[in-house]
């Protein structure tokens, strides 16, 4: 929980001398056309048992503090705030499995030092709300990857299109541009 202190003290300090960055635009829509910049919705769907266990451990992380809009209105602070959260959150934590750390199939935290996709799913998600963030606006986005396995990866819906943060990468691109099976 410390780590989530210091990055969020990081963070604020880096919004500030963030949004004085020249030239930084977002560009998360060269590669889609209208039809695929937004994920397509088939209706609702239970969250991961996880994350509902998550929650029933954390309560206090799983209130609504900040509901906000549907979509994030992506301007140029907002992409740099992004993609400084999710580097720092990916060089931060090192990845290891649920396994590995408490000696089960699967366990959802906010992270110390180490952690799994959701994890980093969960520390990216939580300092993004910090930041003003709407919580409608990113979800929680289990996947199947290039193997067929499991995966969770942070899905930020913006007015330009969905993106997606993943712990496997310091590049945010457009859901329709990663190898996952949505």
């Amino acid at each position: 929980m410390k780590l989530l202190q210091i990055a969020l003290l990081a963070i604020t300090a880096m919004g500030v001398a963030g949004c004085q960055v020249q030239g930084m635009e977002p560009n998360i829509t060269a590669s889609n056309d209208g039809e695929t910049r937004f994920m397509r919705e088939y209706g609702t769907s239970l969250p991961p048992i996880g994350y509902v266990d998550f929650c029933r451990r954390q309560p206090g992380e799983c209130q609504s503090i900040n509901p906000g809009q549907d979509r994030i209105t992506m301007t140029r602070a907002r992409w740099v705030e992004v993609n400084e959260i999710n580097t720092l959150i990916n060089r931060t934590v090192a990845p290891a499995t649920d396994d590995e750390i408490y000696r089960t199939a699967e366990y959802w935290t906010l992270p110390g030092n180490i952690g799994d996709c959701e994890d980093y799913v969960l520390a990216k998600r939580k300092l993004l709300i910090a930041n003003g963030w709407s919580e409608s606006a990113l979800l929680i986005t289990v996947v199947r990857d290039e193997q067929g396995l499991g995966h969770a990866v942070l899905t930020a819906a913006t007015d330009m299109g969905d993106i997606v943060l993943d712990n496997r990468t310091d590049l945010i691109k457009p859901w329709s541009d990663t190898n996952y099976v949505y």
